[in-house]
């Protein structure tokens, strides 16, 4: 079973809440530790034995707007930088191709380029 768990920033801790429990409030001091004071919070509070929790998954959540936006926005730079390389992989490629078939080497093909001769050969590949 899935547990939804929102971790937010407050006074240098984070301050853990469980949704599907309102009075289910714990703290961490870091962000790898809320998923252990989250198990601790559900045995505690549900009364669950060792094996019951350890079934449990926990999706921690960071609620922050302004970070959150944040990612948002690094997750799409983040894409366009990786489409950029593929369309960058690809003119080179073609490149590679075209000097190959007029006979230049590969190191010859790599030093044009600025690459190792060892990718001019995963380019040509």
């Amino acid at each position: 079973m899935a547990v939804k768990v929102e971790a937010r920033r407050s006074d240098g801790w984070w301050a853990i809440t469980v949704p599907d429990h309102p009075g289910m409030l714990g703290q961490a001091r870091r962000l790898d530790q809320i998923e252990g004071v989250a198990r601790e919070l559900h045995q505690l509070l549900l009364d669950l034995s060792d094996a019951e929790v350890a079934d449990l998954e926990f999706e921690v959540a960071v609620v922050d707007d302004v970070v959150e936006g944040l990612l948002a926005d690094l997750d799409a730079a983040t894409e366009a930088a990786r489409a950029a390389e593929a369309t960058l992989d690809e003119a080179r490629r073609l490149v590679v191709l075209r000097l190959t078939a007029e006979g230049y080497t590969q190191r010859d093909i790599g030093a044009i380029l600025g690459v190792s001769h060892q990718r001019v050969s995963q380019l040509a590949a």
